[in-house]
């Protein structure tokens, strides 16, 4: 028997020795045109035929070489030069295989993540816009600024076979970077004379907790019990998943995704659009409510919406109104089959929905209302309308029947990555679906941490840039627990625990919440975390738009964090007045602060500064700047224990140092309360 296994080990190695291919597979990131971090360690792996030898050789004199693992992986790490504006080639061969890699550039590389923010491109979005975005895109023609865009991807397993492509600043390729990553590049182009990258990996209405890994989560009070048993959960959502790739389904192109998926896209609609379908089988669902409270949950997709009335002989024949409300996000609204009125594009879930009825389409008491509501992010469903009425159809204002209650209901198509999977209305197939404990998406935690940041782990990177937020302002309590853990989960992912973690506190926007929370939230991760620091936007918010067009201006500030604490530019002002310390004395409250040199108060506009006592209502305090420290007061307050600045979801930035640069909002309370 021991003969037997010899010779049967030694016929395995002979084939493999004659395998004329050893199959080396690149991730997406090791390719031609790819910038490396310069004077670092960073390496190149891939997946080859277990048992290959594989052999890197640099053009700056540096060999070495590994053997693919069982698990058909490979690794291999090497040092980085300095930059010196050079083209460079690495050459990574097998005994059967070589593969050069040219126009490599050594620089400086940077990650830029977050959400839609961060995710917006130069082009900007339909009805998004970025300021000063096509002149940008008319001059970006520097080939030494690069971007390497993380395809989007939800998993929850290790894979380091990364997707996505390198491309030079062009104006044919620029239109499509991330708006923030590109200026950030731009400025620090400007300023190092070297060759800059940016690596993307954003993915619009993520979570916090999707980019951070199980490891770092498993202690949280918030997320640990949804990854302790990730394994299984993960296991559910693969079956889910390949359950919908069964289905039809139609091809989402990842550059403007978001646009694409707000048009109109037929989902079998001619079914459910007809005078009278038949939808006595649907589930039924209570409107106006949004669809993740009720039976949908986290559900991302398409979903028609069907009620049946009656309505009095005395309006036929009449105009009639119909008030649905706002819709989150996009809907179709029909009256026997006729569509009355649509809301098809990005960033109009908040717009009330009121359609006129002409009244050659009233000329029966029976009325089918249908609605495909469309979902991209987030909630999805109904989400009232402005007044006591309600939801209603009407001929006049004071003569209406209420529309509130029970809605049939069926999803006929899913959102999923880069593909939307449709449901046949008339057979349910939706009924058919796997049931995953939980449902898993972009917004679940270590969703994205998984399927886009684990991949980069081993490719060397100088920080990060961070935008996003905006999704979790109704969790602002988690948000300072789940943030320190996220920085955390990035440092211990590239293997540098001073790794610099450089964000923008979110802007003001007139949110269902009040963001000022999150926005607090953010500014204590900054002052607690080492290496992490913060710029404000308070002077860049609009509160009809969560995304503001001013990208130049937050990339800007960021910027301004990595020269002056990086590259040596101690000149900059690194950002606006940070608040440091607070003393609570008698009628005043004091307020100091760093990066204050000309401190001043906007005084065309009403002041943002606020104090209460010990019940907690807040007066309008009087601001008196003296050098670096603001003293407040007001008369209606004795003795403050309680200060806060632009703590509204819409508030406005009055502080400012010379610079021009504004603080961050802030709320502090007295040592003593504590």
């Amino acid at each position: 028997m021991k003969k037997i296994k010899i010779i049967s080990a030694l016929i395995t190695l002979l084939l493999m020795s004659c395998a004329r291919d050893s199959k080396i597979e690149l991730p997406a990131i090791i390719a031609d045109g790819m910038v490396l971090q310069q004077n670092s360690q960073t390496a190149v792996w891939g997946r080859a035929l277990p048992g290959s030898r594989i052999n890197l050789r640099t053009d700056w004199d540096y060999t070495n070489t590994t053997t693919t693992q069982p698990d058909s992986t490979w690794e291999i790490t090497f040092p980085t030069i300095k930059a010196d504006n050079k083209p460079h080639k690495l050459i990574i061969s097998a005994a059967d295989t070589t593969i050069v890699i040219d126009d490599i550039q050594l620089g400086e590389v940077w990650l830029a993540s977050g959400q839609d923010n961060m995710a917006m491109p130069l082009k900007g979005w339909e009805n998004d816009t970025i300021s000063g975005g096509q002149d940008a895109i008319n001059a970006a023609t520097d080939d030494q600024i690069r971007f390497f865009t993380v395809d989007r991807h939800i998993s929850w397993s290790k894979n380091n076979m990364v997707k996505g492509k390198w491309l030079k600043a062009t104006p044919e390729n620029a239109q499509q970077f991330s708006a923030i990553g590109y200026f950030y590049a731009k400025t620090l182009r400007d300023s190092l004379d070297i060759p800059i990258a940016i690596i993307n990996a954003s993915y619009s209405g993520s979570t916090c907790e999707a980019w951070v890994s199980d490891k770092q989560l498993i202690n949280s009070v918030d997320f640990g019990h949804q990854v302790s048993d990730l394994p299984q959960r993960a296991k559910e959502m693969d079956e889910y998943i390949s359950w919908l790739n069964t289905l039809p389904h139609i091809a989402m192109p990842q550059d403007n995704i978001a646009d694409w998926r707000l048009g109109h896209i037929n989902t079998n609609d001619e079914f459910v659009t007809l005078s009278t379908p038949n939808c006595d089988q649907w589930h039924e669902m209570t409107l106006p409510k949004y669809w993740d409270s009720q039976d949908l949950g986290d559900f991302d997709g398409v979903v028609w919406f069907v009620k049946q009335i009656s309505i009095p002989h005395r309006w036929i024949g009449k105009q009639l109104k119909l008030h649905l409300g706002n819709i989150d996000d996009c809907d179709e609204t029909y009256i026997n089959g006729i569509c009355i009125g649509k809301h098809d594009k990005g960033g109009q879930s908040r717009e009330q929905r009121i359609y006129t009825i002409s009244s050659k389409y009233v000329q029966t008491a029976n009325i089918t209302i249908a609605i495909k509501v469309t979902d991209i992010n987030g909630r999805g469903g109904f989400g009232g309308v402005d007044s006591e009425e309600g939801m209603r159809i009407q001929v006049a204002p004071s003569d209406y029947i209420s529309l509130e209650g029970k809605w049939k209901y069926r999803p006929v198509g899913e959102f999923y990555e880069d593909f939307l999977a449709l449901f046949d209305p008339i057979k349910d197939v939706f009924d058919t679906r796997p049931h995953p404990t939980s449902f898993m998406t972009h917004r679940s935690p270590s969703a994205l941490y998984y399927g886009m940041i684990y991949p980069l782990s081993s490719y060397s990177i100088k920080g990060v840039v961070w935008m996003q937020g905006e999704s979790n302002v109704r969790y602002s309590t988690t948000y300072e627990e789940t943030m320190p853990l996220l920085i955390n989960s990035f440092r211990e992912t590239f293997k540098n625990p001073d790794l610099p973690f450089y964000f923008a506190q979110i802007s003001p926007f007139e949110y269902y919440t009040e963001s000022a929370n999150l926005r607090e939230a953010q500014r204590r991760t900054a002052q607690n975390v080492d290496n992490c620091k913060m710029v404000s936007t308070l002077d860049l918010g609009m509160c009809d738009k969560m995304r503001s067009p001013y990208k130049k201006e937050v990339s800007d500030r960021l910027a301004r964090l990595a020269l002056h604490n990086i590259y040596g530019y101690k000149e900059l002002t690194e950002s606006g007045p940070v608040l440091i310390d607070v003393n609570f004395r008698g009628q005043f409250v004091t307020l100091t602060f760093e990066n204050s040199n000309g401190l001043y108060n906007d005084p065309r506009i009403p002041s943002q500064f606020e104090i209460a006592g010990d019940n907690k209502e807040f007066f309008t305090a009087i601001p008196i700047i003296q050098n670096n420290e603001i003293n407040l007061y007001s008369h209606a307050v004795n003795f403050p224990r309680y200060v806060r600045y632009a703590y509204r979801n819409c508030s406005v930035a009055t502080l400012f140092n010379s610079d021009g640069l504004p603080a961050e909002s802030f709320f502090l309370i007295d040592k003593l309360e504590n």
